[in-house]
């Protein structure tokens, strides 16, 4: 035998084993990775995707169209160790795309809201009983139980993770019609005006999707990737975050101080998270926001149905003992200036953490069943009385 063969199986059986040392590792470290399995409940399905996934499961049944991303219709996802709460979940989606039942035709006693949001809508970390969209339906079929309201409610939830308001105004064109919608009504959250920088459908080839260790580094060169991106447009995009950032940096001082307590340590968390939610202390955000909200708006208005914008803020500014609401101003501003019905649920939620002590979140913006729960009762009670469909205070 030559001693470059030798070499070459010297090298190879080094590789093997370091290979199965950290597959071993990873194992051991992580003993359940998130996964997702994904099957079709029967329509005008692409057969090339049945899917049994390793990882990428924060954001399942994702497929690309020519106007966006979607979900995959009349299909089932298995999510097994979700990211975001470590729990067991399954997603269904009707023949629209969305996470709701298969919808009958529309009677006269059908009151259909159309839910549109990212992921804190769509809550693919939670059993669809518990989602915000479920918690609203069953808030205000409640409510009208214990009135003279005949109308059956119906919350269709059309949220996506990750998804931006310019996919959500194609959602909106393309489903709207089928749905009927007496209500289209945005979850808007501090980085929906903003072109997603994680919104992409990336899954690793078989046979690696098996491997722990293959899937582990797949989801962190994803993280870091997108991280970079967004560094990178923070450096050197011209037009929006660059200058944004820039001059929120000049006209904000910035400190280590903690930001429960300290307007400057605040300051500079806004400022590390320019590229999601802190785009929303400048005014480029709100600028995009206006022409998208308005233009669903317009939309929802030619097809017979009302409008109106949720606004979700971000857990700091629940949690710090200082208020920083300028988001919520502006919000609060844009709104008016459109005629729009609209909540701001800061208030809510800074109350019920600070009088009652209720933490409602798992992340940075993620509501846990508590949360949602929560919300969704808030979101309820705004719209009836907003839309005259009943006064909660009547039950």
């Amino acid at each position: 035998m030559s001693s470059v063969f030798q070499r070459v199986l010297l090298v190879g059986a080094s590789l093997l084993v370091a290979g199965l040392i950290l597959e071993g590792t990873i194992r051991i470290l992580s003993p359940r990775t998130h996964s997702i399995v994904v099957e079709h409940l029967g329509g005008d399905i692409p057969s090339d995707v049945n899917l049994e996934i390793e990882n990428d499961s924060a954001r399942p049944l994702l497929v690309r169209t020519p106007t966006g991303i979607r979900l995959m219709q009349n299909s089932r996802a298995y999510i097994r160790n979700h990211p975001i709460n470590g729990k067991d979940t399954v997603v269904e989606t009707n023949s629209q795309g969305h996470r709701h039942r298969q919808l009958p035709p529309k009677s006269s006693r059908d009151h259909r809201v159309l839910m549109l949001g990212d992921s804190i809508t769509f809550g693919s970390y939670l059993p669809a009983s518990e989602t915000i969209p479920a918690h609203i339906e069953t808030r205000l079929q409640t409510l009208t139980k214990t009135s003279a309201t005949q109308l059956d409610f119906e919350v269709i939830n059309a949220g996506i993770g990750g998804i931006d308001l310019q996919n959500e105004l194609a959602i909106l064109l393309e489903t709207s019609p089928a749905v009927e919608p007496d209500l289209v009504l945005v979850g808007l959250y501090l980085n929906d005006a903003n072109a997603s920088l994680y919104l992409e459908i990336l899954r690793l080839p078989a046979p690696f999707d098996k491997s722990r260790f293959f899937s582990w580094l797949f989801d962190r060169l994803h993280i870091l990737r997108a991280r970079l991106a967004a560094n990178a447009i923070a450096r050197d995009s011209p037009g929006d975050l660059k200058v944004e950032r820039s001059r929120f940096a000049r006209n904000h001082p910035i400190s280590d101080e903690r930001w429960e307590t300290s307007d400057t340590g605040f300051n500079r968390r806004i400022h590390r998270n320019f590229h999601d939610w802190g785009f929303a202390w400048s005014d480029t955000y709100w600028n995009k926001a206006r022409d998208l909200l308005s233009l669903m708006q317009t939309v929802a208005l030619e097809q017979g149905a009302e409008f109106a914008v949720v606004l979700f803020p971000v857990r700091m500014q629940v949690h710090a003992e200082i208020l920083r609401s300028e988001p919520q101003q502006r919000f609060e501003a844009l709104m008016d200036d459109l005629g729009v019905a609209h909540l701001d649920l800061l208030p809510l939620l800074r109350e019920a953490y600070q009088d009652d002590g209720l933490d409602l979140f798992y992340d940075y913006c993620h509501y846990n069943a508590t949360g949602t729960s929560f919300v969704g009762k808030a979101i309820a009670d705004f719209l009836a009385r907003e839309m005259n469909w009943v006064d909660p205070n009547e039950e």
